[in-house]
């Protein structure tokens, strides 16, 4: 062998071994950083849950960690002990309780998760569905400085956009308000607080009817297969299955809208009417794109013309013209001057 290729070969070799054991950049540190980050995920979604089960006054025990993390026995086994060892549960005749130092990093990631949601929903244009989904990676990365500064930056906001408390920096959990809709009784007139929104399927249903935290509403019927009610001019019915996921509120009578109103995309082209406001489903830069078009309390708008397919059509505000989608001209609330009243009975 040639001693120029013998170098070049040696080189190579070199290069390949130090790629495989650089303390921060080779391939044994980048395996020891993943099967590390598959530990803090197991660890952090484990203490996620003891939580949540202690909120809801249910006993702990490996059973539930099994089968909610769907990991195996063995594995679920290894992992109480893992947190026993490190001072995070204790665990007495098979039942798993929180330390004060496991309840504190529960709260974090708890935290974490909020605050990610709340960053979503107001400031950026993620899907209402997304929302829960990228929360639940955001929430193993977030330093607790990180979820401060985010806080600070979003207004330390005090529910997320599900109604959801979200925990203070030094580890205090607001107390969580409202009654599930179903222990409501004709012609009561709440505000929706909270939608649970796990699991994913029955959240997807619950925003496909056009529910979100803030929406007033008035019972007209509950009975053992749906709840029916009035809100944002609309009839709306969901099953009572669903009830347990959506608490609500009395709400102040002087926080009613007690004038009638129409939603925005009822008015034909001719008629006018006065902003009565916007739905807080409308969130974050929509909304303020909303309100820098002009439409606040007390603005007059106006249909001014109609797409040939009828979405979306044109309104002039302030002399201006702009366009909306009908979902957008959905969730603009007007003054009502018509004779007859939308039904809210």
């Amino acid at each position: 062998m040639e001693p120029i290729t013998a170098i070049i070969i040696g080189l190579m070799v070199l290069a390949v071994i130090a790629f495989i054991i650089w303390p921060q950049n080779g391939l044994i540190a980048i395996w020891k950083r993943y099967i590390w980050n598959v530990k803090k995920v197991l660890i952090e979604d484990a203490l996620k849950l003891l939580y949540q089960l202690e909120e809801n006054k249910v006993t702990a025990a490996v059973q539930n960690i099994e089968k909610s993390l769907t990991i195996s026995s063995s594995k679920a086994n290894e992992l109480v002990t893992q947190l026993e060892k490190i001072g995070l549960i204790t665990t007495v005749n098979n039942k798993i309780e929180l330390t004060t130092e496991g309840r504190n990093y529960s709260l974090q990631v708890i935290r974490n998760h909020r605050l990610w949601e709340k960053y979503l929903a107001d400031e950026t244009g993620t899907r209402e569905i997304d929302w829960h989904i990228e929360a639940e990676y955001a929430e193993h990365t977030l330093t607790p400085a990180q979820a401060d500064e985010l806080a600070a930056k979003i207004g330390n906001p005090l529910v997320d956009p599900h109604g959801d408390p979200i925990p203070t920096a030094d580890g205090i959990m607001p107390d969580r308000k409202g009654i599930p809709i179903t222990e409501l009784s004709k012609n009561d007139y709440v505000e929706i607080i909270h939608l649970e929104d796990e699991p994913t399927e029955v959240y997807e249903k619950l925003i496909a009817a056009g529910l979100y935290p803030g929406m007033h509403l008035r019972i007209k019927s509950i009975d053992n297969e749906f709840i029916h009610f009035n809100a944002d001019g609309k009839n709306i019915e969901v099953k009572s299955k669903f009830g347990q996921n959506i608490s609500v509120a009395s709400v102040r009578l002087e926080e009613r809208i007690e004038k009638h109103f129409r939603i925005l995309s009822t008015l034909k082209v001719g008629e006018s009417g006065k902003v009565l406001g916007i739905s807080s489903a409308i969130r974050g830069k929509q909304r303020r794109r909303l309100l820098d078009f002009g439409l606040v309390p007390g603005t007059t708008i106006a249909p001014r013309l109609v797409s040939f397919s009828g979405d979306p059509v044109a309104y002039t505000i302030r002399g201006t013209s702009i366009a909306l989608r009908k979902q957008q001209a959905n969730m603009i609330f007007i003054e009502d001057d018509r004779k007859e009243k939308v039904e809210n009975e």
